[in-house]
């Protein structure tokens, strides 16, 4: 009987660093490269890669590594007490997760598995990749970003219940490279981002003084940033009159339910299912 595993899903994405002007060095075609052989360079740190973070190294067991697909479960070893014959013996504990990562340069999904006895939280284990793999795209002047993506609705919900009473709204997008996300992003954010070379990019609406905005679930232009904003981790911030705080959004997560005869199965069709995901 095979059981069945709850997995939370992630987008990465990557943003180039962009290296000194010099004679033999234009920057923005550096930055162009490094960006074109960008899943190739972060297949390759996995492959080679000792997983470490926070001075623990995790052991790593690959099922399947290829250039655009990986499966491989890692484990958080920690300390434990047992009682052998009334002596106190401390052994070493080594659970263990799945992690799925599917590096298609149109996907770059990863799936954590789910299960508090080896990491409190799936974040733990996408601050532990970006780590292990942050020197060698640093290396390659590139840098990652691995966020949870959250329900496309939970914008829409904060909307329906403020209505008639929200005064901002805040949209930022980290370096929009991924196609999947891109193609949800106005083109003037995406053309002025490259162009400048920023980081992140940034579009708010605010009502004047004491007025509101008027948010209509039809508009195409706000329902692809807030589509693009949950699915890849960026979360929007909404004011409301009458609330020194802002409500944000990225409290719900996105997940899937594998079983372990899915997981060692064909690879193909978890590739389709990270592919599929809205």
């Amino acid at each position: 009987m095979y059981s069945t595993m709850n997995f939370n899903i992630y987008t990465y994405q990557f943003k180039p660093i962009y290296q000194q002007r010099t004679l033999f060095c234009d920057p923005d075609l550096e930055a162009q490269k490094a960006m074109d052989k960008k899943n190739i360079i972060f297949a390759e740190a996995l492959k080679n890669a000792i997983f470490a973070y926070r001075n623990k190294r995790h052991n790593v067991q690959f099922i399947v590594s290829t250039s655009d697909f990986f499966i491989f479960r890692i484990s958080n070893p920690r300390k434990i007490k047992i009682e052998k014959s009334f002596k106190v013996i401390e052994e070493t504990n080594e659970p263990s997760v799945y992690v799925i990562i599917n590096n298609d340069k149109e996907v770059q999904r990863i799936a954590l598995q789910q299960d508090p006895l080896a990491f409190s939280d799936t974040n733990v284990i996408a601050s532990i990749i970006t780590s292990t793999v942050r020197q060698v795209l640093q290396d390659a002047f590139l840098q990652i970003s691995i966020r949870r993506e959250y329900s496309r609705s939970e914008f829409w919900d904060i909307v329906k219940s403020n209505s008639d009473q929200i005064t901002s709204i805040k949209f930022k997008f980290d370096y929009p490279n991924l196609p999947r996300v891109r193609s949800l992003i106005p083109e003037i954010l995406k053309d002025a981002s490259t162009r400048t070379r920023s980081s992140t990019t940034t579009l708010e609406f605010e009502a004047e003084k004491d007025e509101t905005l008027y948010i209509d679930e039809n508009d195409r232009d706000i329902q692809e940033l807030n589509n693009g904003a949950a699915d890849c981790g960026s979360e929007v911030a909404i004011g409301i009159k009458g609330l020194k705080r802002k409500i944000r959004t990225g409290h719900t997560t996105k997940e899937i339910e594998l079983d372990e005869l899915q997981i060692i199965g064909n690879p193909e069709d978890i590739k389709d299912i990270l592919k599929s995901i809205v």
